[in-house]
C-alpha cells in the first residue's frame, strides 16, 4: 500500500513538473456598461426634485441621494453598499422620480447613479448636484430667487 501511495505522489509531482508553459490569456472584452442619466432641479426654497432614468439594456440601477460630495465607486454603489443607496431592477422600475421637501438651507445635495447591462458590467457613475441657498441669512420664496 505504501508503494502505491509513493507512485501516485510521484506520478503527480511528475505531471506538475511537466506542465511549466500556459498559454497566453486573452482578455474577453465585455464592452462597457449602460449610461444612467441624473437631474436635480430645485422646486422650492428647500427642496429638490430627482430623476434617475437608465439607458436601453440596463437591468438594474442603483443611486443615493446625499449631503455631502464623495468619490463612488460603481461596484459598491450597484451593490447598494453604501448607507442610503437603493438598488432597483430596470424591468420594474424604468425611471425614478420624487421630490425631497424640508431639507437643509445652505447645503448642497448630490445624487448618484450607476446602471448594470445583463453581463453585470457597471457604466459610468452618473451625477447630479443642487444647492439650497440662504441669501443674506434669509429664506426667500422661489419666484425672489429668480428676479
Amino acid at each position: 500500500m505504501k508503494k502505491y501511495i509513493i507512485g501516485l505522489f510521484s506520478a503527480i509531482c511528475l505531471m506538475g513538473a511537466g506542465c511549466t508553459e500556459f498559454e497566453d490569456f486573452t482578455p474577453v472584452d465585455m464592452g462597457e456598461g449602460p449610461a444612467v442619466t441624473v437631474t436635480a432641479e430645485k422646486t422650492a426654497v428647500d427642496a429638490f426634485k430627482v430623476t434617475i432614468t437608465p439607458a436601453e439594456g440596463t437591468v438594474y440601477y442603483s443611486y443615493i441621494v446625499t449631503d455631502e460630495a464623495m468619490t463612488v465607486d460603481p461596484d459598491q454603489l450597484l451593490q447598494a453598499k453604501y448607507e442610503g443607496s437603493t438598488l432597483v431592477k430596470a424591468a420594474e422600475k424604468p425611471s425614478v422620480s420624487g421630490t425631497l421637501s424640508n431639507q437643509n438651507l445652505g447645503a448642497t445635495y448630490y445624487v448618484y447613479a450607476v446602471a448594470s447591462n445583463e453581463k453585470g458590467v457597471c457604466g459610468a457613475v452618473a451625477s447630479a448636484s443642487v444647492e439650497l441657498e440662504i441669501i443674506h441669512g434669509r429664506e426667500l420664496p422661489l419666484q425672489a430667487w429668480n428676479s
